[in-house]
């Protein structure tokens, strides 16, 4: 059994990954190219001490076509926790089995990599240029293409749908709770909407096929399904005062006038909610919004799809969340001195 270091690739390229000057050898073992050492952080060490150009090292680790692309070129000793990209399902996999450990491995291989510097100076995505209209397109294709679901004559083909969907509306969770505050609304909400609909795809397979039914992997799939997929730091508008108070509407089609309330938020607890970590601003239509620690404002769908949009109005210190019903609840938030914390 192979033994590989407790580290992902991320951790691996920015911290083990050392810029050096060339070797002895007259060229780089991968591309076969004479060094230039005139270009800054072009050449590179590995933990075992071989040199490379940086380029060629970082196409070798992030090749998905290869099953060693975990290991340095040279020797092959392993430099990081191999890289998801193929999962391959046998006849004697359970579709619980496959579905699980998929879903486990995947989080694991990619829910770092989802930081700007690493996608822009590592993958190449610059995620902050806002002239390019596309980049969280292409940025979601690059993801969805570089994993794949490998089926075996005689293993159920639903399996591998339910992975593949649930692969999907994952990836686009992490880009919207890592990235979303880089979104316009507009991209946002279609992202948003895409995500819903690959969840549904695999959902009824999950929450109907009996085999699906044990307690362990209906309790992950519940826990992937809740996952924030908005968070909000509300100190940015306020700095080191506290949120004392938020006012509370909810606006439909039916009705002119809204419904008003306020929640005075004190000591990290809602007046006549109890002690609590979290403040609960609202539990309606699906949503579950919450302000954690009177600092992070978090929006759960408890139904994948009840979310339509959300809009952060940074000069009226409100976040207006649009549901899929034709509800909008508006969160305006007041804040103290700062001696009032506590």
């Amino acid at each position: 059994m192979a033994h590989y270091p407790p580290i992902s690739r991320r951790d691996y390229i920015r911290t083990r990954l050392t810029p050096t000057g060339p070797s002895d050898e007259a060229e780089c073992p991968i591309c076969h190219d004479a060094w230039n050492a005139e270009l800054l952080n072009n050449i590179v060490a590995t933990h075992c001490a071989h040199v490379f150009h940086k380029a060629c090292i970082l196409e070798w680790f992030l090749k998905s076509d290869l099953d060693n692309n975990n290991t340095c070129p040279f020797c092959r000793r392993h430099c990081f926790v191999p890289v998801l990209t193929t999962f391959r399902i046998t006849e004697e996999d359970t579709d619980v089995e496959v579905i699980a450990e998929f879903f486990e491995r995947f989080q694991a291989t990619y829910g770092g990599e989802m930081q700007v510097d690493y996608l822009r100076e590592v993958l190449g995505f610059n995620v902050q240029d806002a002239e390019d209209k596309d980049r969280f397109r292409n940025l979601l294709d690059y993801f969805f293409n570089i994993t794949d679901v490998d089926m075996v004559e005689g293993s159920a083909p639903e399996c591998g749908d339910v992975a593949h969907n649930l692969m999907r509306s994952w990836i686009i969770l992490e880009v919207l709770h890592c990235l979303g505050w880089l979104m316009e609304p507009e991209v946002w909400s279609s992202l948003l909407r895409e995500r819903a609909a690959y969840f549904k795809r695999a959902e009824h397979y999950l929450l109907n096929v009996p085999a699906t039914r044990s307690p362990d992997f209906f309790d992950a799939v519940v826990r992937y399904q809740r996952l924030p997929v908005f968070e909000f730091p509300v100190t940015s508008w306020s700095g080191t005062r506290p949120v004392t108070e938020v006012i509370r509407s909810l606006i439909s089609v039916e009705r002119q006038v809204p419904e008003v309330s306020t929640l005075a938020v004190r000591s990290g607890q809602a007046e006549n909610n109890g002690p609590c970590g979290d403040v609960m601003l609202s539990g309606a239509f699906g949503l579950l919004v919450k302000l954690c620690s009177r600092e992070l404002m978090c929006v759960v769908e408890l139904q994948t799809g009840c979310l339509h949009r959300v809009i952060v109005d940074n000069e009226r210190h409100t976040v207006m969340v649009e549901t899929s019903r034709n509800r909008i609840l508006l969160f305006t938030f007041i804040f103290g001195d700062i001696d009032a914390r506590g």
